[in-house]
This record gives structure tokens, sequence and C-alpha cells, in this order.
């Protein structure tokens, strides 16, 4: 329990629920996780590489403001003494931050099994697919295009990850054989899930963006909180003609995800036992 720094007196889980929260269909009301965005050192990492990445920071009050970041951000005005006296007196809130991300490492090095779970990812999945069929089913159906095979993969997804916690679960009751746990954390959990956000790369997915290869995270242009490639080509091609190129690159983005997300289902699959 990492103490926020505020008068309140809450942890920074409490204070983050507090601002801001989610629904969780496993664990109810959780802290809100936004996605990286593509404007920082961590970019290439996610981006290009498929590397998992993590990037921990207090923001302004957004019920107060629009702000991002704080006016002298990256200015030969960002000085200690301006930052001590008016962003953030005391450090208090740098000193959070370091001790958040200091639990993390721990609890990463630490723990027995590693406090990882794929499930949570199928919560975005279904997330993002609930999106699609809400705001772009309508207009797909138009022309013709089903997301039945989305839908498939996401379930696919779904199985696999929760087949995979399964496993961890019973190798958490009782005393678990150390090569089981070794196992589980090296080929489960780390080469897994290292191999699961490579399989969202396709390096051809935005031919006109190659800088962002990841089927997920890459910036969105459209409103809808959706997969990036799927949601920018319905937005490019809404006001187009039937059976033109616009509409032929939405079912090109939507068999790049069905592929990437069976290829992801693939991965979690349990190693089978020495």
């Amino acid at each position: 329990q990492i103490p926020a720094p505020s008068p309140v007196g809450l942890s920074i889980y409490d204070n983050w629920i507090r601002y801001s929260n989610r629904s969780s269909p496993a664990y109810g009301v959780v802290p809100s996780l936004g996605s990286l965005g593509a404007g920082s050192d961590y970019a290439p990492f996610i981006h290009f590489l498929g590397i998992s990445s993590m990037d921990i920071a207090y923001t302004y009050d957004r019920s107060k403001t629009s702000a991002r970041i704080y006016p002298t951000y990256h200015t030969a005005f960002d000085t200690f003494g301006y930052v001590d006296k008016f962003v953030d007196p005391g450090f208090s809130s740098h000193q959070a931050v370091a001790r958040t991300a200091g639990s993390v490492l721990l609890r990463l090095s630490d723990s027995l099994f590693l406090p990882l779970n794929v499930s949570d990812y199928g919560e975005t999945l279904r997330s993002f697919l609930q999106a699609a069929q809400q705001h772009l089913g309508g207009l797909l159906e138009q022309h013709s295009i089903s997301l039945g095979r989305l839908v498939t993969a996401v379930e696919k997804f779904e199985a696999a990850a929760k087949a995979l916690e399964q496993h961890r679960s019973a190798l958490q009751k009782g005393s678990p054989d150390p090569l089981q746990v070794r196992m589980l954390n090296d080929q489960l959990m780390l080469d897994q899930l290292m191999l699961l956000e490579r399989t969202f790369l396709n390096p051809r997915a935005f031919p006109e963006e190659r800088y962002y290869s990841h089927v997920l995270w890459a910036p969105r242009t459209s409103s809808v909180a959706t997969f990036p490639g799927l949601a920018n080509a319905c937005s490019r091609a809404m006001n187009t003609s039937l059976g033109s190129e616009a509409w032929a690159e939405v079912r090109r983005q939507l068999s790049i995800l069905v592929v990437a997300l069976e290829g992801a289902a693939a991965t979690l699959r349990p190693v089978a036992d020495l």
C-alpha cells in the first residue's frame, strides 16, 4: 500500500480508482489503464518490436482541465527549481511514481509465480470487439462484411487464456514441483508472453504508416475505441462507393486482425510437460 501524495490519506491504488476506473468482469471496479500512445521513448519497443512496455506518471485531473502535461515540459524553463516550486513541491509525486515502479519490479523479481495474467488482455480484446459490433457492425453489414470470424478469433483467445490461468492455479495449490514452476514461468509465462505481444505485429498492416506494426496499439484516427486498423479503414471508407479500394482495405484489416488473434491464441497453448 503505497500512500498517494495527497492529504486525503488514500493509497495510490484507491486514489487511482477514485479518479480513473473501469468495470472488470473478473475483478469488479479496477484502476483504468490507458494505451501507451506513440510519442515517447517506449514507442519503438511496443509498436515496432512488440516488447511489452509500461509508463507510470501523474497527470492532471481531467474533470478540471484537458492539459496533458505541465506547460514548461521540454523547454528551457523546465528546471529543478521550477518543478520543486510549482509542479511538484517536495517531489512527492515523483517519489510515489518511483515507489510504484519499484514495487512492480520487486513483485516481478520475487514472486514464485510471475504475477502476469493474460486474461486481462482478453478483457481488452472483448471491449474492442463490443465497440466494433456496436459502432461499426451496421455499416459493415451494409457492405456484406461480417464480424463473425473476428468474434470466433476473440473467443479462441479467451479460451486459451483461461486454460493457461487454470494451469497456473493448479500448480499453485499445495507444494508445486520447482521444475514445474520454472517451466510455467520460463515457458508459459515469460516466453509465451514475449511471443504473445509479437504475434500482434504485422509490418505490412499500415502501409501508409510504416513506423507502426502493432495491430492493437497503433494510433487511431477514428473516434471508435476499437481495433485501430479496422476503425481507421472504416472511417476512410464510410463515404465511398461499394466495391471501392477503401472497402477492400476494410476487408484486409479484418483479415489481419483474425490472423493475429488466432496466432496469439495458439501461442498461449500450454507447453507439454517434460
